[in-house]
């Protein structure tokens, strides 16, 4: 969770882990959106990965009607692996899938 100083929710994160990939979670509460918070959040949210889950893939969904969100993530170096339509509780939406690979370097001497 994240909080604000009087202790308020503003977003969240959740982190699930299978054998491929980690499939990330996220959220901003509306009111905060376009200060610039979903790219710290997204700072936090690879940092916290790496620290979790060394070099494993991550991944997350986002609705394609969340343009902001979209352009906030590629932003962040994600990008859009899939696009498929899937059943929700209110019926069925659009929904994309994003991956973020680390890179990893070697030092040649």
């Amino acid at each position: 969770a994240v909080t604000d100083e009087n202790n308020n929710l503003c977003g969240y994160i959740r982190f699930v882990e299978n054998k491929e990939f980690v499939l990330v979670g996220l959220g901003l509460k509306p009111l905060l959106c376009g200060q610039g918070l979903g790219n710290i959040l997204m700072k936090l949210l690879k940092n916290e990965c790496k620290k979790r889950y060394d070099n494993k893939k991550i991944a997350l969904e986002v609705r394609s009607f969340n343009k902001r969100a979209i352009k906030c993530y590629e932003k962040s170096g994600f990008k859009i692996t899939d696009v498929y339509q899937r059943g929700t509780l209110i019926g069925s939406d659009k929904f994309i899938k994003m991956e973020y690979k680390r890179r990893r370097f070697k030092i040649k001497e």
